[in-house]
């Protein structure tokens, strides 16, 4: 996801307004989350967001510091049909990179990696934009999108289906644009992917073992790279597609085992950190209370919390990066709030995952099947809920 442009965080805002003026109010509880009245009419009018966009099923997290509520609605799962509960797993697309960056700082926080080294030096070979091989590719430039990576040819024909190395990837010029590293801004799963095979390598375990150990297990949290993490059947993801029923795109049961995943090599996976993570909503309302801390953590040091939501751009060579490590700005667009995080879609699957770190307050959300509508940079159903979401939190604080 990247940062709106000035226009399109000015027509973000334009539609959050409008959105309020339909809200219902909700009580001040003094700092508390909402109130069960304020529960039925915050639920009430989210069902009715996710209605209008065909949502399948969804789990809706509110959070104040270490204080949060869950709402559940639809089918994880539609033959048969599965209701959604607060326990209920959900793929997060994208905003895994978001998660995937918190175990990354915890590395560098040991000194098992830099944002600013040399990567050929974790990786044993030279890691060079071809167009500019005497210039050195970071860490901190994968973590903003900056370092010039693209998800080109052979990652579209052999990288998702693991068929490719990581090495493989690197060394191929269809993996590489013609601006220098630091430079510009492109989004790119495979430089996301990159940057977990790197931590695989620093901590010399697969990204799922040192998540669980770093961040996952200190935290109690109940989240994991694939289906095997979890008792009961994760949601799968449907696509909507006007006039016709929701199609399954994602069956969880059926995922394949990859060949760069299952050899168990540290560096070898390069796609579990670009979207892969699977979490319930007690997972996510512990996440989003890390991620808005204010003070060290047990898994991280609020100095590398604030270097992960700050902007980045004039540090470790990196000039229009526009955003945090791994995170998006949307300041201005909901009234009172700064938020930061991100947003996943695959599959038509919509996560969002958004927090204003000076309120230490923020919503969260997967949907694992909605009508997508493109208000550039979030779809319609995610925007509208987090414009919800924000308006429920300021009014009740």
């Amino acid at each position: 996801m990247k940062t709106p442009t000035s226009s399109e965080q000015a027509n973000l805002a334009s539609r959050a307004a409008r959105s309020i003026s339909s809200f219902p109010a909700f009580e001040s509880t003094g700092g508390q989350l909402l109130s069960p009245g304020d529960r039925i009419r915050f639920q009430k009018k989210a069902e009715q967001i996710l209605k209008q966009n065909r949502a399948v099923g969804c789990s809706l997290i509110l959070c104040q510091g270490n204080r949060s509520q869950i709402f559940s609605y639809g089918h994880a799962r539609l033959h048969p049909p599965e209701d959604v509960t607060p326990g209920t797993p959900f793929r997060l697309a994208s905003v895994t990179k978001l998660v995937t960056t918190l175990g990354i700082l915890s590395l560098a926080e040991d000194g098992l990696l830099s944002l600013d080294a040399d990567l050929s030096e974790i990786f044993g070979f030279p890691v060079r934009n071809p167009h500019f091989p005497d210039l050195p590719v970071t860490l901190r430039m994968l973590l903003t999108h900056t370092a010039g990576i693209t998800d080109g040819d052979l990652y579209n024909e052999k990288g998702l289906s693991g068929r490719a190395t990581t090495r493989e990837l690197i060394l191929s010029d269809t993996s590489w644009l013609s601006c220098a590293p630091g430079e510009a801004f492109h989004y790119s799963n495979l430089g996301a992917g990159i940057a977990g095979a790197a931590a695989e390598l620093a901590a010399k375990l697969p990204l799922n073992a040192l998540m669980q150990a770093r961040i996952f297990a200190p935290l109690g949290i109940h989240a994991g790279y694939g289906r095997e993490h979890f008792d009961i059947p994760v949601a799968c993801g449907y696509r909507l597609y006007p006039f016709l029923p929701a199609q399954m795109r994602y069956n969880p049961d059926r995922l394949p085992v990859l060949p760069c995943i299952a050899s168990g090599e540290p560096g070898s996976d390069y796609l579990s950190a670009a979207g892969r993570l699977i979490a319930d909503a007690d997972g996510i309302a512990k996440l989003l209370s890390l991620f808005v801390s204010r003070e060290d953590t047990p898994v991280l040091t609020f100095r590398s919390l604030q270097e992960m939501r700050k902007e980045q751009a004039g540090t470790g060579k990196i000039r229009p990066a526009g955003r945090g490590l791994n995170t998006a700005f949307l300041p201005g667009v909901f009234p009172g709030f700064a938020p930061v995080g991100h947003q996943g879609v695959a599959y038509g699957m919509v996560s969002e995952f958004f927090a204003d770190p000076e309120r230490q307050c923020g919503v969260a959300m997967a949907i694992n099947g909605a009508k997508l509508v493109n208000l550039h940079p979030l779809q319609r159903v995610g925007m509208d809920l987090l414009t919800l979401g924000f308006h429920a939190l300021q009014q009740t604080r």
